[in-house]
């Protein structure tokens, strides 16, 4: 028996249309007797590398009962939670993922409505992030107060597999930060005999626009130093030391803040409203308070809006870092040494190694790790009874992990801290021999400093740049 073909507009009117139903039927058949499959995932794959408390949504095929967190695995592993709303799973990320990385997330015996239950599997890949660094291009030889052959400074774009670019230049550039599409940065032009002092700026650099904007300064003459940004981006706070005046100096260290909101600039003071230079200080993760090293009143917490008294925290030094969550904060005590400081709890964890022979490794310093429990140590390891070489360790859980070494007779190194998902070293070091500075801000800079991208799970260098204040991004 042969089915013949419509001949007529009408009969194939009716046979399109008899076919059309006969697929759907077969669809909702299918959809009812069958078990639920993944149709979708939803993910941001930058923020989910550099952002807490991301999510991940697997949308199905039809309305799902309850996924307990033990029926989703994710590979490679890392902490969540699970909620399930209509025919959706959503995934609460607790830590920042790897950067390029593809995940894999497997629910097993997921249940849809008609009570049918199916294994899915799903994958996704993280993006990479940019690198922002600064290369300063202005020194000195052999004469340490007569500039050599002028070029302008320059920060310059990167990533781990890419052509790194000049996105800014600028005569003199003393330090920059990067929020958002903002790049902002503190230069200084005119300076005086001193070859330190001159006429400062702050700049605001629109990285999609290109255009920029200067930031009203406390005064016409002096030095910006230690500038940073709230996670938000709504604020950027640097210390101003006045140029002295016949023998007078209104400002040395002040901490000021500028509101990109309201378009004021405070002056950040101490207890009793009393006016107080600043060392080292930091926004912490909430951007609108402070920790701050004061001149006069030990280490404080204070609120960006003036709204409470500030908080003493004690005579801590070296503020380095902060934790995520803002709950911990590592320094340097003066008796203890490297210390983390517990802010709820109010106590404090010394790194001190003991003394247990002439080749006892020091811990100079730490930083709190960014996405996980645990620090990165810096250590003085004695070689001979003469020379020493800096390790690296990352700690986590307990054991120490050396990362990488770097000899002090040769290098020095100069900062050191992680990404935001601890998965990369970002370590500043400037060769000893030959060293030539540049002089300009109220520190000598030297103009041989190398920035290197280390890998934290095998200590791998994966690339090395020629400049300083690397910031991720």
């Amino acid at each position: 028996m042969s089915i013949k073909p419509p001949t007529t507009y009408k009969q194939r009117v009716l046979w399109v249309l008899t076919v059309c139903t006969v697929i759907s039927l077969v669809c909702i058949i299918g959809l009812v007797f069958s078990g639920p499959r993944i149709r979708q995932i939803d993910y941001n794959s930058q923020a989910l590398t550099k952002d807490l408390n991301q999510t991940i949504v697997l949308r199905a095929n039809q309305p799902l009962k309850s996924v307990d967190k033990s029926q989703v695995h994710i590979e490679p592993n890392t902490d969540f939670n699970v909620t399930t709303s209509g025919e959706s799973v959503i995934i609460q990320l607790k830590q920042r993922l790897l950067e390029d990385t593809t995940y894999r997330v497997k629910l097993n015996d997921i249940t849809g409505r008609n009570g049918r239950t199916t294994n899915n599997e799903s994958s996704f890949k993280t993006g990479g992030s940019n690198y922002y660094y600064l290369k300063r291009n202005y020194g000195y030889s052999s004469n340490l107060y007569a500039f050599a052959e002028k070029e302008e400074d320059q920060i310059i774009k990167g990533s781990l597999y890419g052509e790194d670019e000049v996105v800014y230049s600028a005569e003199k550039i003393l330090d920059f930060t990067v929020s958002g599409d903002k790049l902002i940065s503190s230069q200084v032009s005119s300076i005086d005999e001193d070859a330190q002092q001159g006429t400062p700026s702050l700049v605001v650099y629109d990285l999609k626009t290109k255009e920029s904007i200067n930031i009203s300064l406390p005064e016409t003459k002096g030095t910006i130093d230690k500038l940073h940004t709230s996670s938000d981006g709504r604020f950027v706070g640097y210390t101003f030391t006045s140029k002295f005046v016949s023998g007078n100096q209104k400002y040395s260290y002040n901490l000021f803040i500028y509101d990109f909101k309201s378009k004021l600039l405070d002056e950040i003071k101490g207890i009793g409203n009393v006016r107080t230079g600043v060392g080292n200080w930091r926004f912490m993760p909430d951007g609108t308070t402070i920790v701050a090293e004061t001149y006069t009143s030990g280490t404080l917490f204070i609120d960006v809006f003036s709204q409470h008294e500030p908080i003493p925290l004690g005579n801590l030094s070296g503020v380095a870092n902060t934790s995520s969550n803002g709950g911990k904060i590592a320094f340097i005590d003066y008796r203890e040494g490297p210390t983390i400081l517990d802010v709820s709890k109010k106590s404090k964890n010394p790194y001190t190694t003991r003394n247990t022979g002439a080749t006892t490794p020091i811990i100079t310093s730490i930083r709190l790790l960014q996405n996980s429990e645990g620090v990165i140590k810096l250590l003085n390891i004695p070689v001979t009874s003469y020379s020493y070489e800096y390790t690296v360790a990352i700690q986590r859980w307990g054991a120490d992990k050396e990362l990488y070494r770097v000899s002090t007779q040769d290098n020095e190194v100069r900062n050191y801290s992680t990404t935001p998902n601890d998965q990369y070293l970002i370590l500043e070091t400037s060769a000893i021999k030959g060293r030539e500075y540049d002089k300009y801000g109220s520190e000598l800079q030297p103009t041989n400093v190398q920035t290197s991208i280390i890998n934290t799970s095998d200590g791998k260098v994966l690339k090395t740049v020629s400049g300083s204040k690397l910031v991720w991004k």
